[in-house]
């Protein structure tokens, strides 16, 4: 019994990774999955701000952003909104001055677990508007004195089964990736 049961689980992990992942649109820019369909827009990306900023860490990807932004972004996702996640997160920023250079995102959510989303969230927020500015950590593979600067991104966003977001920069890889709602 117990045999059947491992064998059966293997065959739905299987069937799962190998199914199309609704979070590779920029690794596989071709025809979206069946039952989705997809949108993509193009999105030209500021140089890094000068003086203090906050940054994310995501894939090889620094993405980094401008204390004003970060503020804005927040205060739109739910503007009434006093006791929630994104109020309390608002109120973590605001209540911390920036005196480094940089300060990590997720400093934030470390002090209250439930509010470990908000930096992708804000990010993919900022970036889609364009007010996020994403330097490559990898570089050309070590020969730039400096990691280069992205210029721009794409916004792919895929519908059916829930809505995602992938940005991509232009060699296909992903920035980052946020899954906006889930449906069965």
């Amino acid at each position: 019994m117990r045999g059947l049961c491992a064998v059966a689980m293997l065959l739905v992990l299987v069937g799962c990774a190998s199914g199309p992942m609704p979070w590779q649109a920029c690794a596989n820019p071709g025809r979206p999955a069946k039952g989705q369909s997809r949108s993509s827009v193009s999105v030209a990306l500021p140089d890094k701000p000068r003086g203090p900023a906050f940054y994310l860490i995501s894939n090889h990807y620094l993405i980094m952003m401008r204390r004003e932004d970060v503020i804005t972004a927040v205060q739109s996702f739910s503007p009434d909104d006093t006791v929630g996640p994104n109020a309390r997160f608002l109120a973590a920023v605001q209540a911390r001055p920036l005196t480094e250079p940089y300060t990590d995102l997720k400093t934030f959510t470390f002090e209250d677990w439930r509010l470990w989303d908000r930096p992708d969230f804000i990010a993919a927020a900022l970036l889609e508007a364009g007010s996020a500015s994403v330097v490559d950590l990898w570089g050309d593979n070590g020969s730039s004195v400096s990691p280069p600067q992205v210029k721009s991104i794409s916004v792919v966003t895929r519908f059916g089964g829930g809505t995602w977001r992938e940005f991509c920069v232009p060699n296909g890889d992903a920035v980052l990736s946020v899954t906006d709602m889930i449906a069965n």
